[in-house]
């Protein structure tokens, strides 16, 4: 964990690549990333985010207080070091009915186990070994599994670190298991753009938010930050 002058947190593992950071701009967009999974669903109560970090984007799904809200994190560390991230987590695994899990998230979903009206996949970065497998059909098919009949899943892409080329692969990935899918921009940001990957399982009563419908979600929980799209 390194602090820098305006006494920002970053959390890195291996002194390489970070995981999260308590910056003004980075804690706006990880909230944002929560809020808006959840508002995707009309009525969360089950809930589930593949990686922690520092907390920030599951202590905002929390805030839509699910029944179960559950989190794996491959690292065990970054779990150990999320009370120096209370600022922006808001010692969120204190909270009823919030599970903290660590080991692989991919082979947690293959698994059987309970089942979810929410699934998020936070922003992995492609920089970092192994993450492609996080974009691939098994994957996006073990979550479409695990959700309940009307549930959602959401895969953020760091648009900053992909070429058109490789967010259309995945995409086209992404729509051979659901193929009613929808793309969100979570962020319209210049230098960090963020794209939403949404998937729905049938079943439900089939109801889907409007991007004023989740705006309004996002605004009413404090993170002013207008401008998303569909």
């Amino acid at each position: 964990v390194y602090r820098d002058r305006d006494q920002a947190l970053t959390l890195r593992v291996n002194n390489y690549y970070g995981l999260g950071a308590t910056s003004k701009e980075a804690v706006l967009l990880q909230r944002r990333l929560g809020h808006i999974a959840m508002a995707l669903h009309p009525d969360p109560e089950s809930a589930l985010l593949i990686g922690f970090a520092t907390g920030c984007t599951f202590s905002a799904m929390a805030a839509h207080d699910p029944r179960r809200l559950d989190c794996v994190e491959l690292h065990p560390t970054v779990v150990d070091l999320a009370p120096m991230f209370a600022d922006v987590n808001g010692r969120v695994w204190e909270r009823d009915g919030v599970n903290i899990l660590t080991g692989d998230g991919r082979r947690y979903l293959e698994r059987a186990g309970p089942s979810y009206d929410v699934i998020v996949g936070d922003l992995y970065l492609p920089i970092n070994a192994g993450v492609g497998a996080l974009f691939s059909r098994e994957h996006f098919a073990s979550a479409q599994r695990r959700l309940n009949d009307g549930g959602v899943f959401v895969a953020w892409l760091p648009l900053f670190q992909m070429g058109p080329e490789q967010v259309a692969i995945v995409a086209r990935t992404f729509l051979e298991v659901f193929p009613d899918g929808e793309a969100w921009m979570g962020n319209w940001a210049k230098v960090k753009p963020v794209l939403g990957l949404v998937g729905y399982k049938p079943g439900g009563d089939g109801t889907r938010p409007t991007a004023a419908d989740i705006e309004r979600v996002v605004l009413t929980h404090g993170v002013q930050e207008p401008g998303l799209d569909k």
